[in-house]
């Protein structure tokens, strides 16, 4: 038989096996379609997502990873549900223990996601916060920080939302970039940032925390006695944002108005340490200060308050 010449037998043996590897092929494809994600009912979906978020709460991230990993493909792109169920698929993947450098960029596309396709300014914002984070500090071994970008996406956070809360916790993130510096320079940046801020929005809730930050960098970076006492003075006004560290507050603001010479103020700051706060380790040091006032200014009127007993509770 010539080269290159088929028989009979040989044509019906090759036919067959051009129908057998098509149809391999055909069921092949037909097997890779069905291996793909079966679609979810409505009811499938909520129990999932509600399970994931569960998850979530309880800080088992990789419980939360594989719930809403398998919701999130047949979610609508752009919609409510997909913004929160994104949102809490990258809150997972960026806490999933160990960290990873996979997990963690997982994370960040997830989130630049929602910055290219939400509708939730909210989301948005605290997308960026959350971003900002990410590139601020080392997630896992080897990772790099890059200031540069958190500060872009703080400020970004502070511009677009001016005086709400979002805009104040980028305003502070932003500042606390620059006092992490540790030059006096950076520090002086961020208290005119934080000065300026509670200037122009002074409504906010966020008033306080931002100022008793402010009185921070001015009485531990800048060494600023006088403005550091102002600055608490306006947390105080605006109410402690920590309650329990608040006779804490009160005693430095008593110290800082003893260097400033404003002794009375002192010790008003003392006595209310010793009347309104009978659990503080400062208390008879506090009581102490405003005997020592009244020993040099006997007719000033101010009577040295008693320690209260404090009792334990029963069990």
């Amino acid at each position: 038989m010539p080269v290159g010449r088929l028989t009979s037998s040989s044509r019906l043996f090759y036919s067959f096996c051009c129908k057998t590897l098509l149809f391999g092929l055909a069921s092949l494809i037909v097997l890779l379609h069905g291996c793909g994600p079966a679609e979810l009912s409505d009811r499938e979906k909520n129990d999932l997502i509600e399970s994931g978020v569960a998850a979530l709460e309880f800080f088992d991230f990789k419980k939360a990873y594989e719930d809403l990993s398998k919701v999130r493909p047949q979610l609508e792109e752009g919609s409510k549900q997909w913004e929160e169920v994104t949102y809490g698929l990258a809150l997972a993947a960026w806490h999933t223990s160990p960290p990873d450098g996979f997990m963690v960029g997982l994370a960040t596309e997830l989130f630049q996601d929602l910055i290219n396709q939400g509708k939730s300014p909210e989301i948005i914002a605290q997308v960026r916060l959350d971003l900002g984070r990410i590139y601020e500090i080392t997630d896992f071994p080897g990772d790099k920080v890059n200031v540069e970008k958190a500060q872009q996406e703080f400020e970004t956070v502070m511009k677009q939302n001016p005086g709400n809360d979002y805009g104040y916790q980028g305003m502070l993130r932003l500042a606390q970039t620059y006092v992490q510096e540790l030059d006096t320079a950076n520090a002086e940046k961020a208290a005119n940032l934080i000065s300026d801020y509670i200037a122009r929005y002074p409504e906010s809730e966020w008033k306080s925390v931002a100022a008793q930050y402010l009185g921070d960098i001015y009485y531990m970076y800048l060494g600023d006695d006088t403005k550091a006492l102002e600055a608490y003075k306006i947390a105080k006004a605006a109410g402690f944002p920590n309650k329990s560290s608040m006779d804490v507050y009160i005693w430095r603001m008593g110290i800082l108005a003893e260097r400033t010479g404003k002794d009375r103020d002192a010790t008003d700051y003392f006595y209310e340490i010793v009347t309104e706060y009978p659990r503080s380790v400062y208390g008879t040091y506090a009581r102490d200060r405003v005997a020592e006032y009244v020993d040099k200014h006997p007719n000033s009127g101010v009577v040295v308050p008693e320690l209260q007993q404090v009792t334990s509770r029963k069990k």
